[in-house]
């Protein structure tokens, strides 16, 4: 349109943000300080304010995060906030994935109420540095790496994977490690009265020894 300053972003070690644009202030800046990258993006009534995901410190803001994620359902949270599905990086609660870039933006707006959730521009790290954050909350954090190879085909008394078996029967789904149904659960319901049942030989968790098996004649111990 004409007349409208162009948008640029500046680049500044410590100090504050300064003014660097074609014919108005930058919209969003970044701050390399000494400890922490900063953005410096605009809200509200043109404030430039500062936002760092090193900012986000409290457990309560994510769990809140998370339970507003549970009531709006990982679509509509996701729309609210400006974030895509997740591919690679979750956060796992209660047996449950989340996508994680979007419960720590959320969960900053909880903390920070003044300066507001942060969106996907205001991050200037990746799904690690994200992962870092939530995990020195003490959250559990799981990367799911995508299938490179094909899908293996099923063969009879073949050991599988929780991954292989879910790329098997529902590869259009995201796969988490140890949530939802694929990746903790010990029975499925893949099609009504057609059921998936997992079975672990020759494994330990905590003080629990594993003791299952399926026989050729068809018998499961369980």
């Amino acid at each position: 349109m004409p007349g409208r300053p162009a948008r640029t972003t500046a680049v500044q070690k410590g100090g504050h943000p300064r003014t660097d644009s074609v014919g108005g202030t930058a919209e969003r800046l970044l701050t390399l300080g000494a400890n922490k990258r900063r953005i410096w993006t605009r809200r509200g009534r043109g404030k430039l304010v500062s936002m760092a995901l090193a900012d986000l410190t409290s457990p309560s803001a994510v769990l809140e995060a998370v339970a507003e994620f549970d009531a709006l359902g990982r679509e509509r949270f996701l729309r609210k906030y400006g974030f895509g599905r997740a591919r690679s990086y979750f956060l796992v609660h209660d047996g449950r994935a989340y996508d994680s870039k979007a419960i720590a933006g959320a969960a900053h707006g909880y903390e920070h109420p003044d300066l507001g959730p942060m969106t996907r521009r205001d991050f200037s790290g990746g799904d690690a540095t994200v992962r870092a954050r939530l995990e020195a909350l003490g959250f559990k954090v799981v990367v799911t790496e995508p299938r490179l190879g094909p899908v293996r085909p099923l063969h009879l008394f073949d050991d599988y994977s929780r991954r292989d078996v879910h790329d098997i029967f529902d590869p259009d789904s995201d796969f988490t490690p140890g949530a939802g149904s694929w990746g903790l659960a010990g029975i499925i319901e893949h099609q009504p009265g057609d059921f998936v049942l997992f079975v672990t030989f020759g494994q330990e968790q905590g003080e629990h020894q594993f003791d299952e098996s399926v026989t050729t004649d068809g018998v499961v111990t369980w």
